[in-house]
């Protein structure tokens, strides 16, 4: 049963007199606020041929993603400067928020997430999107580049370069591009001093490029994002990762880590991109602020990687990680298994009708420039 409340006509006109009484105090103050507010903008409600003209000073914030830690140093020491000059040479119309953590998506995504728009600005790992970037990972091949600061000159002179290279990018604005410090082999339990040490090992991988250079040793390659490395080492999922030494200070992987070899083997390419439409949402005056940007930070980040690396192998080694630094005779070894890798790239390159011959021995010519 429906229980109905009935009020008294008495009462029904006190009701009715104050609810019409309120409406029209409301309907006052909103005018009075409105008039004040074109007062104020007016350029705002000015009209222009029939059209609203646009609001003077817009202001365009930006989601910059990243996977790494908020202490990492590409957080604080690269992406925080970057945001807050941008502001400051935009006169504050560009600023930036920075989601670090895979906050907005995983570390494999980050380079799709900034041409779908999920993020305006991303940093990604090139190998972790398999098959995008043919042409650059040549600077990826071993010993092309013994540090980030040489990798990343060398890649970007191919990216200016070759209009093939530029092409995987088409979909993003290009920010910079860089390599990082190069690639040792970290081991759990077993010291690795020669190619045999390594057979059979479950070795765990950032890119196929590595997944080449792990079969060639005869190892088996898992391929696995960086912030899964410290769990599955520790776990046994994997005896290692072929990994710079800047991961071991940033992923603390110093505390799962019985030994390292040390013979630079190959770098990792990064690609800071930005998406289309929202470079190009941005002012003539301010897209050439950032563009003023660019080299500084290109170099600033590979520089960065340099300094962590430094910092982790001394956490290694404070750590009682025991380190074999490989001389050039006892490098050889890894060297010969792994020449084959550079000729099958280049006649994958070219089988696909990409220009393999021409970006390998220009590469190979920058290295010699670089050395």
């Amino acid at each position: 049963m429906v229980k109905v409340k009935s009020i008294s006509i008495g009462k029904y006109f006190i009701t009715l007199f104050l609810v019409t009484f309120m409406l029209m105090v409301v309907g006052c103050s909103n005018e009075a606020v409105t008039n004040e507010v074109e007062a104020d903008t007016g350029a705002n409600v000015e009209e222009t041929d029939g059209e609203a003209a646009p609001s003077a000073g817009n202001s365009v914030e930006l989601r910059i993603s990243h996977f790494v830690s908020p202490q990492h140093g590409q957080h604080t020491k690269v992406f925080e400067p970057f945001s807050e000059e941008v502001a400051e040479l935009t006169e504050g119309r560009v600023t930036a928020s920075i989601y670090p953590g895979a906050a907005l998506g995983a570390p494999t995504a980050q380079y799709d997430m900034a041409t779908t728009g999920v993020a305006d600005i991303t940093y990604a790992i090139q190998g972790y999107t398999p098959g995008k970037f043919p042409l650059s990972s040549v600077v990826e091949l071993p010993f092309v580049a013994e540090n980030a600061e040489k990798a990343t000159s060398i890649l970007w002179d191919l990216y200016n370069e070759f209009p093939e290279i530029q092409e995987e990018y088409k979909e993003n604005k290009v920010l910079w591009l860089f390599g990082i410090d190069n690639d040792q082999i970290l081991t759990t339990n077993k010291e690795i001093k020669t190619v045999e040490d390594l057979r059979g090992l479950k070795i765990s991988t950032p890119s196929p490029a590595s997944n080449a250079v792990v079969e060639a040793w005869g190892a088996i390659p898992v391929f696995m994002p960086m912030n899964e490395v410290y769990e599955a080492m520790q776990r046994g999922i994997v005896d290692g990762r072929l990994g710079p030494y800047s991961a071991v200070a940033n992923f603390k992987l110093n505390e799962v880590t019985g030994y390292i070899t040390e013979g630079d083997f190959y770098t990792t390419n990064f690609a800071i991109t930005m998406n289309k439409q929202a470079w190009e949402s941005l002012s003539e005056a301010d897209q050439e602020a950032i563009n003023g940007l660019l080299d500084k930070y290109r170099d600033l980040a590979a520089a960065v990687y340099s300094e962590d690396a430094e910092l982790g192998k001394q956490a290694a080694l404070d750590s009682g990680v025991e380190v074999t630094e490989l001389s050039e005779d006892e490098k050889a070894g890894f060297k010969e298994a792994l020449d084959p890798i550079h000729e099958a790239w280049v006649q994958e390159m070219d089988g696909d009708g990409l220009p393999g011959s021409q970006v390998y021995e220009e590469a190979m010519r920058l290295s010699d420039q670089y050395e």
